[in-house]
């Protein structure tokens, strides 16, 4: 009877190997689903979207985006910021 604590020690490893890297795989598709939504939301108008034609009375904001209820970007609209 020779315990052989070789072989046990690397099927423990492999298990702890294993389970950290589902962990990690868990944590990189939450951080990954997370940074999508932040950057959409740094995007998005502070004002209001008007149709193109609309005289905006404020300023245009060039970088901000508005979106369709489905959550597409809507190049038919300008977002305006008010001045007051």
């Amino acid at each position: 009877m020779i315990n052989n604590k070789k072989g046990d020690m690397s099927i423990n490893m492999i298990v702890v190997a294993t389970i950290a890297l589902i962990v990690l795989v868990v944590i990189v598709a939450i951080f990954v689903n997370k940074s999508g939504t932040f950057a959409k939301e740094t995007n998005r108008c502070r004002g209001n979207c008007l149709d193109s034609g609309t005289a905006c009375e404020g300023t245009v904001d060039q970088t901000g985006k508005c979106f369709t209820l489905d959550g597409k970007v809507d190049d038919t609209k300008t977002c305006c910021i008010s001045l007051y």
